[in-house]
């Protein structure tokens, strides 16, 4: 499988995979959800009292993106997840998404990755010395949301690897990373 066309040449895959599609709920649903349909509900009642072209206009579109937040999300979410693909390399920690490819060198900065572990399944998170690799505090909330469409990995987000199934492929090869001290084990 070819995961990133764009493999500097002598650059070693260690390991491939991709997000677990089936894995479409995080901690954070427990508050959009709820939430989604609190706003499609006034939604619906404020446009059937709208009663001028311009406000139901608007009320339409409130209606519209809550039924989004309810359901279009976790389509959108599902889709992507089956569309992207993460390599890790003895340089670089690469996601191959639908429409772009961003990467994270592991060469600069005091690379280290922490990996958080539920239920079978790894979150990979990348970071470094550099500060911007902690992304924005805001965008940090819509991560793995069905709303992440919207961010960078790396510059509006913290460069991560979601809701991958643990392997000893996976295990192996972050193990190797840590003991060889290319990159460190935590947050920096």
């Amino acid at each position: 499988m070819t995961a990133d066309p764009t493999l500097a040449p002598g650059e070693e895959v260690l390991w491939t995979g991709s997000p677990d599609p089936k894995r479409i709920l995080t901690g954070w649903d427990g508050f959009l959800i709820p939430f989604s349909v609190f706003w499609v509900a006034v939604g619906i009642d404020l446009s059937l009292d709208a009663q001028r072209g311009p406000q139901v206009v608007t009320l339409v579109g409130v209606t519209v993106t809550g039924l989004y937040l309810v359901v279009g999300r976790f389509l959108v979410k599902t889709y992507r997840k089956r569309r992207t693909r993460y390599v890790l390399t003895d340089t670089r920690a690469i996601i191959c998404g639908p429409r772009r490819t961003f990467s994270f060198n592991l060469a600069d900065r005091n690379p280290r990755v922490q990996v958080i572990g539920r239920r079978g399944h790894r979150t990979l998170k990348f970071t470094s010395d550099d500060p911007r690799s902690y992304g924005k505090f805001s965008s940090e909330l819509f991560v793995n949301t069905g709303l992440d469409f919207l961010l960078r990995p790396g510059l509006d987000a913290r460069f991560s690897f979601y809701d991958v199934l643990r392997t000893d492929a996976l295990h192996s090869a972050v193990s190797d990373m840590v003991t060889s001290g290319k990159v460190a084990e935590g947050i920096a």
